[in-house]
């Protein structure tokens, strides 16, 4: 407790009777969210021992300490199973492969395929992607779901931990909903940084380079908490599960609207292109420019007319 690189290397060179060297050895600091000391202590290698190459994992960090230590640390964010990988784990290789092959040369799945694809898309939505809840589930025991509460009360500092409670018990009911960005509030960047939203963010013109606006809209990457939860309509949940593929794929969210005339769900860099990707019967009207091509996520199977390119739903991953 308290210590720094110096004393825990020392440490760990007694323990492992191994000579720790720069360039020379990788320190994986494991379960970091479980003492706050870990963390910081990983936040000093990188501010006063940048030489020695360490790692380290956590299953909910403390967004604090990460927020505070933004130039001292490369955050990789592992999100939740994709669809794609759920069906690995359902056992299921050759009908993602399936998938990926139709909408790459764009054509329709086979009709039998399309229909357990949507049967499964179902079942995700309803599990969700935490490879706990999903061993839980493939091996017939109960999923119980962990307390975000309690971990956002324990790391969380008193005086923000009832905005940021306020703002994690609304969003349910703002789901896919604009408003004033709230990215820019510090309740906001805290549950970004510990994984439980993802930030959509809305541009002003769908044209490289983005530039963003004041109005984003929040969604939640643990499908299965937000199934648990309830109240969620299919549009809105085929919404939330098309934010996660698609981040999860390594875009960053972004949207497009036009007042109320026209509007795009999600923009991305796609292929050296820019595409533009609405959910169900999400607007796609006039005054759209700079969009090289249109593509609409629903539940029926591949076609493409008048110049917009329609995906089930379940296909995102592939995006």
């Amino acid at each position: 407790e308290g210590a720094g690189p110096a004393e825990f290397m020392l440490v760990l060179e007694s323990a492992t009777v191994s000579e720790i060297s720069p360039g020379g050895t990788l320190i994986i600091l494991d379960s970091l969210h479980v003492s706050k000391d870990a963390l910081r202590l990983l936040v000093r290698f990188g501010e006063d021992a940048p030489s020695f190459s360490v790692a380290g994992a956590a299953s909910f960090p403390d967004p604090s300490a990460i927020m505070a230590a933004s130039g001292s640390l490369e955050v990789l964010r592992l999100y939740p199973l994709d669809f794609e990988e759920y069906l690995w784990a359902r056992g299921e290789e050759e009908l993602s492969a399936e998938i990926r092959n139709a909408s790459e040369v764009q054509k329709p799945l086979d009709s039998s395929m399309h229909n357990d694809a949507m049967g499964f898309y179902h079942e995700y939505i309803s599990v969700g992607g935490l490879p706990s809840d999903v061993g839980a589930f493939l091996s017939g025991k109960e999923v119980i779901p962990g307390d975000v509460p309690a971990e956002i009360a324990r790391y969380s500092s008193p005086d923000e931990r009832g905005r940021i409670l306020a703002l994690f018990d609304s969003l349910p009911r703002r789901l896919g909903k604009e408003g004033r960005d709230p990215s820019r509030s510090y309740p906001a960047e805290w549950l970004s940084a510990s994984g439980l939203v993802l930030i959509c963010r809305r541009i002003s013109f769908p044209g490289t380079p983005f530039h963003t606006s004041s109005s984003s809209r929040l969604y939640m990457p643990d499908l299965g908490l937000l199934s648990r939860i309830g109240g969620l309509s299919p549009a809105a949940a085929a919404e939330n599960y098309a934010a996660l593929q698609i981040a999860a794929g390594g875009h960053p969210l972004y949207y497009w609207k036009d007042g109320g005339r026209a509007e795009v769900g999600f923009i991305l860099q796609r292929k050296g292109m820019i595409t533009g990707v609405s959910v169900g019967d999400a607007m796609i009207g006039p005054g759209l420019s700079g969009v090289d091509s249109l593509i609409r996520l629903s539940g029926d199977n591949l076609r493409k007319e008048d110049g917009i390119l329609t995906m089930p739903v379940y296909a995102a991953f592939c995006l």
